[in-house]
This record gives structure tokens, sequence and C-alpha cells, in this order.
């Protein structure tokens, strides 16, 4: 009788080891969320570590989307100087053109890259962009 004790005990006791070793075999296979999360249902301060993780993932993300705006903001900002620009530009060609290709009494440059000439405050050649 205490020989079946011991071989049932023994038998429990595999099977306890055998039970341990496939329930780490498959936390192995979790991620580190996964049994951060198993871990909060156990523990209190798993679960406040948890929540900090993400509190903390959340700032980060509402910090990468302000300076996305601001960045969108400032890219806007010189598309509508460049926009207003090419405008003048335009107008003063068209006036250059009007009065036989000279502009009305204003001072003039060359452009260091075509030799073009343009009008002193252009700061774009109209010619070549340069």
């Amino acid at each position: 009788v205490k020989e079946k004790e011991k071989e049932l005990a023994l038998r429990e006791k595999e099977l306890e080891v055998q039970a341990r070793l496939k329930e780490l075999e498959l936390k192995g296979k979790l991620t580190a969320d996964q049994l951060l999360a198993m871990g909060a249902a156990e523990s209190e301060a798993a679960a406040q570590a948890l929540a900090e993780k993400y509190k903390s993932e959340a700032q980060k993300n509402e910090e990468a989307l302000r300076k996305m705006a601001e960045m969108m903001e400032g890219q806007m900002g010189t598309v509508q100087k460049m926009a207003l620009q090419y405008g003048s530009q335009m107008a003063d060609v068209a006036k250059a053109a009007a009065t036989g290709g000279r502009a009305s009494s204003a001072p003039e440059k060359v452009c260091a890259k075509c030799g073009g000439r343009m009008e002193a405050h252009w700061k774009v050649c109209p010619h070549c962009a340069g």
C-alpha cells in the first residue's frame, strides 16, 4: 500500500511538472504585452505598470501628432509665400511685356545662372528659376 501511495504521489508530481512546463511553453509564445496583461489579472502592481506603459505610449503619440501638425503648418506658410511671390513676379513680367520688354524704370540685375535680365527685387529668375 505504501508503495502504491509513493507511486501515486510520484505520478502526481510528474503531472504537475508537465503541466508547469506546458504553461511555460505557452507563455514563451506570448508577447510582452500579453504576459503583462496576464500578470495584471493577478497583481495590482502589474496592472499599474501596464496602465503606465500605455499612458506613456499615448503621450508619445500625441506629441508626434502635434509636431507633425506644426510641420505641416510651416510648410503651408512656405507654399503660400512662394505663390504670392510667383504672382508678383508674373505681374512684373506682364508689365515688362506691355512696355516693350522693359519694366517701367525698375532697377535690373542679371541672373548669375543663366545671364537673363530681371528686376532687382526678384528673388527667383523667371528664365531659369535659379
